[in-house]
C-alpha cells in the first residue's frame, strides 16, 4: 500500500490509501521519488555486504572521540558518565569533559598516566 495525499482549499494535505477520492480527485505520491514500501531488493543488498564484510555491524568500531560527542549537547553527559566507568574519578571526569579541543585524551595509557601524572590536568595532554 502506498501513502497518497490531496490538497484541500488550504492548501493542506489529507492523507489516504486510495488512488482516487470519493469526490473523484486524483491523488498524488505522499513517498519520496524512487521509494518503494515494498522493497523487494534489500534482503539482495543485506546479502552481498555481508559477503563482502561491509555492513556496519561488520566493520569495526570507530575510535572515541570525546570532541565529537563534547559538543552535542547530551554528548557531554554520555562522555562524563562513561569517564567515571573507565576509573576516573568525578573531578577528574568533569575536567576532561570540559577540556578545550586542543588536548587530547590518550585512551591506550589510561591506567598508568592517569595515576603518575603529576598536574592538575591529569590525563590530559596537550596536542603538538
Amino acid at each position: 500500500m502506498h501513502l497518497m495525499y490531496t490538497l484541500d482549499d488550504s492548501g493542506n494535505r489529507i492523507y489516504t490509501l486510495k488512488k482516487i477520492t470519493d469526490g473523484g480527485k486524483i491523488t498524488k505520491s505522499a513517498h519520496p521519488a524512487r521509494f518503494s514500501p515494498d522493497d523487494k531488493f534489500s534482503r539482495h543488498r543485506v546479502t552481498i555486504k555481508k559477503r563482502y564484510g561491509i555492513l556496519l555491524t561488520q566493520l569495526p568500531s570507530k575510535p572515541f572521540d570525546p570532541r565529537r560527542n563534547s559538543d552535542a549537547g547530551v554528548g557531554q553527559a554520555g562522555v562524563f558518565t562513561s569517564m567515571i566507568d573507565w576509573g576516573l574519578r568525578p573531578v577528574e571526569a568533569h575536567m576532561f569533559a570540559n577540556a578545550p579541543a586542543e588536548q587530547i585524551y590518550v585512551f591506550s595509557e589510561l591506567p598508568s598516566r592517569v595515576n603518575s601524572c603529576p598536574d592538575t590536568h591529569r590525563g590530559l595532554i596537550s596536542a603538538p
